[in-house]
């Protein structure tokens, strides 16, 4: 993914007119986030941005949140379904409108999911992990699989595949 497609997917609005693509490179680069081949290390770029207090976006709050818990609720239950994984849980914050008996959430920053482990660490039900795309993690099946607005921030086209 090159520089361009970078800043109008990770940076808001208000700052997009401003950054060239010089001045995003060495946004990224100053972050910490930018990999010697000049290309988005996403899985860094997330765990810094859940670090430093930042939230799974506008999709898991307000009412866009409440419209996929309906439909999300709905599947599960008119399919009955009692074990979901999810890949790419985030902060956890739309998993509170989820109603799930057992719910496995995977993601790739560690402080997301530190941050999950928290929200939800009175409820057995709920468990959570650190994936690598190029790792393997046995969590055991799962009757429905999901992954809410996370593909889209997958920057690696051997990690999307």
């Amino acid at each position: 993914m090159n520089i361009k497609s970078i800043i109008y997917k990770y940076l808001p609005t208000s700052i997009r007119g401003i950054l060239d693509e010089k001045g995003a490179k060495r946004l990224f680069k100053s972050l910490g986030v930018l990999q010697k081949d000049g290309t988005l290390d996403y899985k860094m770029y997330w765990d810094k941005h859940y670090l430093s207090s930042g939230d799974s976006g506008a999709g898991s709050f307000g009412a866009f949140s409440t419209w996929k818990a309906d439909i999300v609720n709905q599947v599960i239950s008119t399919w009955q379904v009692k074990t979901v994984l999810e890949f790419g849980c985030g902060d956890g914050n739309q998993l509170l409108k989820f109603q799930i008996p057992e719910y496995c959430g995977l993601d790739v920053s560690s402080s997301a999911v530190e941050t999950c482990k928290e929200v939800f660490k009175n409820d057995k039900s709920k468990s959570f992990h650190v994936i690598r795309p190029d790792s393997n993690l046995d969590v055991g099946p799962a009757q429905l699989v999901m992954s809410l607005e996370v593909l889209m921030h997958i920057t690696s086209e051997a990690d999307y595949l």
